[in-house]
């Protein structure tokens, strides 16, 4: 009886994840800050889902060898992860970003986008306003 009952609810759980990670609406960037920088620039990803939806899940780069729950791209290019849980991930930009969206991709294989990132030079110009001689 007892096993029975540990079955039902472990099918449960998993049947209520694999309806979180088919419903994207349950997992979304809501907002990034800063939304420019340069290379090495500390970027905090704000949203939901990040963990789908298991908040005891905090991931942090320092806290041992175990791989990170997903990772960030910058227009393509990975960043470093710092920080990671279900609604917030803080991540380095990495040299060889350019301006683009930000991607979220959990080791599920799900990528959710987001905001656009724009890199900028050390005068704080981005490469557009760069290139421009007024």
């Amino acid at each position: 009886m007892i096993r029975n009952v540990v079955v039902a609810a472990w099918l449960s759980v998993g049947l209520w994840l694999a309806g979180f990670a088919q419903d994207p609406s349950r997992i979304a960037i809501e907002g990034i800050h800063p939304d420019s920088g340069m290379p090495g620039t500390v970027v905090v990803i704000k949203g939901r889902g990040f963990t789908l939806g298991d908040l005891k899940v905090v991931w942090a780069a320092n806290l041992g060898e175990t791989p990170a729950p997903g990772f960030v791209e910058f227009n393509g290019a990975r960043g470093e992860v710092e920080l990671w849980q279900d609604n917030l991930v803080v991540v380095r930009v990495p040299e060889n970003a350019t301006s683009g969206p930000v991607h979220v991709t959990l080791r599920s294989g799900f990528s959710v986008g987001g905001n656009n990132f724009e890199m900028v030079n050390a005068a704080g110009e981005s490469a557009e306003q760069a290139g421009r001689k007024d």
